[in-house]
């Protein structure tokens, strides 16, 4: 099994009083009011972007 690292950055929106999480590849961005849920929903997020991207380049 190979293990693969996605950069992906954190920040607090303080006009939408969301966090928000974006990552480069695979592209994305959401936001949450919790950044517990945030982080949850970028786990879930990644292999769902990256199944996407592959089915594309098909």
């Amino acid at each position: 099994m190979i293990d693969l690292m996605y950069k992906t950055q954190f920040g607090w929106d303080d006009g939408a009083k969301v966090w928000v999480a974006m990552c480069d590849d695979p592209a994305f961005a959401l936001e949450n009011e919790s950044i517990v849920v945030l982080a949850e929903r970028v786990e879930k997020v990644i292999p769902e972007m990256l199944e996407l991207n592959a089915e594309k380049k098909e």
